[in-house]
């Protein structure tokens, strides 16, 4: 590789550290604050509409970094608190810090989610095998 791939590849990983860094301060951050918040608050859909399209989405994209904090500014408006202790709505889950560890891991990873299940499958069938054999 040249000296200018280098560094750019360099670059690219601080940007990338540096924003998921921030993605989970913001989640920890919510997560935290989780059971102090209101469950439901009152929710002005076309004010939240509004502040979406603040801008409209320009031609050459947003920084990263501005997308994650607009999302987490919009969020704090709109989301119901269903991973904390007063929400008696549908069984969600997910918001166990395994299981949110294990879903950022698995979008890191890209893989065709398909194909992940059928190795998981095939690995879970050989096992049932295994056991009924002895």
């Amino acid at each position: 590789m040249n000296q200018m791939t280098d560094t750019n590849l360099d670059q690219i990983s601080v940007s990338r550290s540096e924003l998921l860094k921030r993605t989970g301060e913001l989640a920890n951050d919510f997560l935290d604050g989780v059971a102090d918040r209101p469950v439901a608050g009152p929710l002005e859909l076309d004010k939240l509409l509004a502040e979406m399209r603040v801008n409209g989405l320009p031609l050459d994209g947003d920084e990263p970094g501005q997308i994650i904090e607009h999302l987490s500014n919009l969020g704090e408006h709109a989301l119901v608190a269903s991973a904390g202790p007063r929400y008696f709505g549908f069984v969600v889950g997910g918001s166990l810090p395994v299981a949110v560890a294990a879903d950022w891991l698995t979008a890191a990873w890209d893989q065709k989610r398909s194909l992940l299940c059928a190795i998981a499958a095939c690995g879970c069938c050989r096992a049932d095998f295994r056991g009924l054999a002895h």
